[in-house]
């Protein structure tokens, strides 16, 4: 038997892929094991909703890492299997098979699953209806599509109106249902909502929005009537119902571990037992500035938390994780990006346009912090400004919506103030 010590990684997503490649860089040594539910080779979830739902879709455009990275870098790389307990107690996996695997480190990396369906919409059989999660589910949908004339996409956040790009790029007829007042009210400021709606409508897409579903049923004809709240009904060949997810805790709260929207961790990653750690969305961190925990759903943080998670399981002395929540969203030839977070309470909002048409805007707190910038086509801004996130602004409508100065340098000198600021604090 080795010696080696062994960190497991339950769960082959971006975090779980992630904080393997970060645990190795960190220890040549230690024996790393990642452990996957689906039967796929680790893919890129993003993909789902965009690029696999193409009548032309590629599956190995979506892979993560090639197989053999795994092996050239010493990974055990384990797909199609399921994990159905922890012995903390012990350090032991219990795996569906019986099978018994030792860890002195453990990294639950285990993601979201879909919101469950509203039983207040009626004994709809589920096989009717249209989630996006796994490949499979990509796999199902981009064949309804092959022969769908209308689809209702149910949801106006970031995966609905991914869909109904690609429906309506493949000549479906489309028609998007929210409950809120706009699309992306959890995302996007007013104005970058405002005109990704604006290039949906112009390429065909029809918005039901501040409106709920009440009832689903299969008529006789085989297609989906589609009841709202408002008395309306919609008609199509497949609904696609894209209404958020929760966090995949059945294995931790089995386990005895703390969870509250999530698995709880520190700023370190570490759940509430100490050789086990949560990597990615399924992570709830305690709010500094507010009672509930909460958790970051986005690629890039899922890729960053398991950076940091990865390497904190094999070495001595941990990182604090601190990035700021980021996202991006490619919709027909546009890009949506975003850096941080809109609050709810009171802010400011500052945009700087440019005359090509793209825009980013600048959310700005009453403390005159920098709480999140948001682009339309704006992706090189974006990534510059959103090192700022969280920063005091002094003067924000003059440094950053004034778009005859560059936004780079205006960036650094920030940058090289505050730095040079806490160096006389020091």
């Amino acid at each position: 038997m080795s010696n080696k010590r062994h960190l497991v990684i339950v769960g082959t997503g971006v975090a779980g892929c992630s904080a393997a490649l970060s645990a190795r860089a960190s220890d040549s040594e230690v024996e790393i094991t990642l452990i996957g539910e689906e039967p796929h080779l680790p893919y890129d979830r993003t993909h789902l909703s965009k690029q696999q739902l193409a009548s032309d879709a590629d599956w190995d455009s979506a892979l993560l890492i090639p197989g053999v990275t795994f092996k050239q870098k010493g990974i055990e790389l384990r797909t199609g299997v399921r994990v159905t307990a922890i012995e903390h107690d012990t350090h032991r996996l219990i795996l569906e098979n019986k099978e018994e695997l030792r860890y002195d480190k453990l990294i639950l990396a285990t993601g979201s699953i879909v919101r469950p369906i509203p039983s207040t919409w009626g004994p709809i059989n589920h096989d009717d209806l249209h989630c996006i999660r796994v490949a499979e589910d990509a796999a199902r949908l981009r064949s309804a599509f092959a022969s769908a004339k209308k689809i209702v996409v149910i949801g106006s956040g970031l995966i609905g109106l991914e869909v109904a790009a690609a429906a309506r790029e493949r000549g479906i007829d489309v028609t998007v249902i929210g409950t809120g007042s706009r699309i992306l009210m959890r995302s996007c400021d007013v104005l970058t909502a405002e005109r990704l709606e604006s290039v949906h409508r112009d390429r065909g897409v029809n918005f039901r929005l501040g409106i709920s579903v009440d009832k689903i049923r299969k008529m006789d004809s085989g297609e989906l009537e589609v009841s709202l709240t408002d008395g309306s009904v919609l008609l199509a060949d497949d609904v696609v119902v894209g209404i958020g997810v929760l966090p995949n805790t059945t294995l931790a709260e089995s386990a005895g571990l703390e969870v509250n929207n999530g698995i709880s961790v520190d700023a370190y990653g570490q759940t509430s037992c100490q050789d086990i750690f949560a990597a990615g969305e399924v992570a709830s961190f305690k709010a500094s500035d507010s009672p509930l925990p909460f958790r970051l759903e986005s690629w890039r943080h899922a890729q960053d938390h398991g950076d940091v998670v990865g390497a904190n399981a094999v070495s001595h002395e941990m990182r604090v994780y601190e990035k700021p929540s980021s996202f991006w969203s490619d919709q027909f030839d546009h890009r949506i990006q975003g850096v941080g977070a809109i609050p709810d309470t009171p802010h400011d909002v500052f945009v700087r346009s440019y005359d090509n048409g793209t825009h980013i805007s600048f959310c700005i707190g009453t403390d005159q912090k920098l709480l999140a910038v948001v682009g339309f086509d704006c992706s090189k801004d974006v990534n510059a400004a959103g090192r700022l996130v969280g920063c005091p602004i002094n003067d924000p409508a003059l440094m950053l919506a004034d778009k005859s100065q560059p936004l780079g340098p205006i960036v650094k000198s920030i940058l090289k103030s505050m730095k040079q600021e806490d160096s006389r604090h020091d």
